[in-house]
């Protein structure tokens, strides 16, 4: 394994590692279980994410996502080479995480933390060419969640490395992060 992925993986991990205290569970209960959420941000980045985050500890979240890759602007403009290519609607990820709230035990607003793994996948064709891409994304989320009760509302970055396995490129990666989610 390249030292970039291996040092991305531990990043993420530590990120990931926020142990809640013992006694977060003073608000934990009034945290939402289940959260349908969307990051717009992405039609300007790497693709709008649209995921799921389930509660499996007080403050902790266990989230999957999907991300249109294609309608992210700086995707498109780094996997057609600069516009060279078309890269097709058919350029999606799939994510998982594990978000930790942190921060004070009163307070709806936390900070938070989360290691972030993706694959991806799609096509994309230009002249008499055609081609797939497929790759891994690790990355470290962090930023901050307001809970409004009815929403929550996360400002936050990724950072990470993708490692693209057709053409073997191993790319550093950052996104920020504006997202909008409500239970359900």
């Amino acid at each position: 394994m390249k030292p970039t992925v291996t040092c991305a993986i531990a990043i993420a991990l530590c990120l990931g590692i926020a142990a809640p205290a013992a006694h977060a569970q003073d608000y934990g209960s009034e945290l939402p279980e289940r959260l349908i959420t969307v990051n717009p941000l992405g039609v300007l980045q790497f693709g709008p994410i649209v995921g799921m985050e389930f509660r499996v500890l007080p403050v902790s979240y266990v989230g999957v996502h999907v991300r249109w890759a294609t309608a992210g602007l700086a995707y498109y403009a780094i996997a057609s080479e600069g516009f060279e290519y078309t890269v097709n609607a058919d350029n999606f990820a799939f994510g998982l995480n594990f978000r930790s709230l942190m921060g004070d035990d009163q307070s709806p607003h936390r900070w938070y933390a989360a290691p972030v793994l993706e694959y991806g996948f799609g096509t994309w064709s230009g002249g008499n060419l055609q081609g797939n891409t497929s790759y891994v994304t690790i990355l470290g989320n962090f930023g901050h969640r307001w809970n409004f009760g009815s929403s929550v509302l996360n400002v936050g970055a990724y950072a990470g490395v993708v490692q693209e396995f057709i053409e073997e490129e191993t790319l550093a990666i950052g996104m920020l992060e504006l997202s909008f989610g409500w239970p359900f």
